[in-house]
């Protein structure tokens, strides 16, 4: 995606919001990936032409796509904050409040209103078991990834080893 870069800034919710602006289903693109000034978009093919011809501006810039062989997608370097937390269980409510540092019951009403996914499927019971290397995602409070379960506590707690991205 080519842009004036100058003039105006893009960020992956204003490519995000143009994309579904046009009518598209989530499923038929994926990856909006970002660099710098550099902006890349995955999409399906049987939607490529479309878009190209229909996504003419972002926010208020006005864009010029470009296809690209997969080979140079841009690797983007995922950068996460760790912290070791203590929960009780295993459960997604109890892992999510820990480290979203909300209440428990705000979690659960985030769970059942289909706002959270576990490796990117949705998830809709509290009671879902966490483990080793899940990715947690909740929408409006971003990714976070179990990295690794230490073990119990003197407590009997569960130590836990949580990455946020950045």
């Amino acid at each position: 995606m080519k842009y004036p870069v100058k003039f105006v800034t893009v960020d992956h919710r204003k490519v995000l919001g143009s994309l579904m602006s046009l009518g598209l289903k989530r499923s038929k693109f994926g990856d909006i990936l970002t660099q710098d000034e550099r902006i890349q978009i995955v999409v399906a093919k049987e939607i490529a032409d479309y878009v190209r011809m229909n996504l003419t501006a972002v926010g208020k810039a006005t864009i010029s796509l470009l296809e690209i062989p997969m080979y140079e997608l841009l690797n983007v370097i995922e950068e996460w904050t760790e912290q070791t937390i203590t929960v009780s269980s295993l459960r997604l409510d109890v892992v999510l409040s820990s480290i979203l540092n909300v209440s428990r019951q705000k979690v659960q009403v985030l769970i059942e209103n289909g706002l959270v996914k576990v490796n990117w499927k949705q998830i809709e019971q509290s009671s879902f078991e966490c483990k080793e290397n899940d990715v947690l995602s909740v929408r409006g409070y971003g990714r976070s990834k179990l990295h690794s379960i230490e073990g119990k506590t003197k407590k009997e707690k569960w130590r836990i080893i949580v990455g946020r991205q950045k």
